[in-house]
């Protein structure tokens, strides 16, 4: 009889267990999901496509300006040429390129800082290239507004609401066990 009661506390403690640790696991996901449209900002380059032929002292004099530019994340300035572009979208299997063919420019990519105007700072940068005669076109960093920010909020509800369903189950599970456990007791 003893025996059955040790593992049967034991089973009471590990259903306890599992579903605290199910509260725990959607109460860390709400809170990691309240900086998301930040992390979306800041995780979003924007991309300058540079002009075929283009003087390397003005890259380097642009790559400079940028660099002190408020509003670009220090140590996010990145130049990618076409021919790395071309290694890397090589590897892709979905690319269908031919020997020799490279469609692709270089770029110049950065990240913007959320905490400043993007607007701003990306009128800036496009005056600074436009200036120096290098950009072909510009790429702007998607931002979550519309149908992103719209998925993210459902993303919060979600959770919050997986967070209150979990702990409602937690207290009836406990609550369930605590009169098993002490109604024999108590007779």
């Amino acid at each position: 009889m003893k025996g059955s009661s040790g593992s049967s506390n034991l089973l009471h403690v590990l259903a306890v267990a599992l579903v605290l640790s199910l509260v725990g696991i959607a109460f860390l996901a709400f809170i990691h999901s309240l900086n998301l449209e930040e992390r979306i900002k800041t995780e979003t380059p924007y991309v300058l496509e540079l002009q075929n032929g283009y003087h390397p002292d003005s890259l380097a004099g642009l790559q400079k300006e940028l660099a002190k530019t408020k509003g670009i994340l220090p140590g996010t300035l990145d130049f990618i040429s076409k021919e790395e572009a071309l290694q890397k979208m090589s590897e892709q299997e979905s690319m269908a390129l031919q020997t020799g063919e490279n469609p692709f420019l270089d770029i110049l990519v950065m990240g913007l800082d959320p905490t400043q105007d993007q607007g701003h700072t990306i009128e800036q940068v496009q005056k600074m290239a436009k200036a120096k005669g290098l950009v072909v076109g510009t790429e702007l960093p998607s931002s979550p507004t519309g149908g992103a920010d719209q998925t993210v909020r459902k993303i919060k509800s979600v959770l919050v609401f997986s967070t209150l369903l979990l702990t409602l189950l937690a207290f009836l599970i406990i609550g369930y066990l605590v009169r098993i456990f002490l109604c024999p007791k108590l007779r």
